[in-house]
């Protein structure tokens, strides 16, 4: 399970036991400013995490076992509003729209 953290702009991975139901924090990963959204690829092997602050987007990879991100790539988005696209990708601006 993953948790947007805008106060530390991070994102916080926790593991879920099925068996109990017992949350196990794992750890945080640094996202650009105000992490709006983020979402998994259908596959989930990659996820996508949109700063609303700095008009990015952060391209991960994510290892289902540990819940490890690594950060694959960062996208500047030169938009000038907040929107959403399809199903698979979130685009953050911070800018008023024109």
């Amino acid at each position: 399970m993953l948790c947007a953290n805008r106060g530390h702009q991070s994102l916080a991975t926790f593991a879920i036991d099925e068996e109990s139901g017992r949350i196990e924090y794992r750890g945080t990963t640094a996202v650009d400013a105000t992490p709006r959204a983020f979402h998994f690829t259908p596959d989930g092997r990659h996820l996508y995490s949109a700063g609303e602050q700095t008009n990015t987007i952060r391209h991960f990879a994510f290892d289902g076992q540990t819940g490890e991100l690594s950060l694959i790539k960062t996208y500047g988005t030169g938009c000038k509003r907040e929107m959403a696209l399809g199903s698979f990708c979130f685009v953050s601006c911070s800018q008023a729209a024109s």
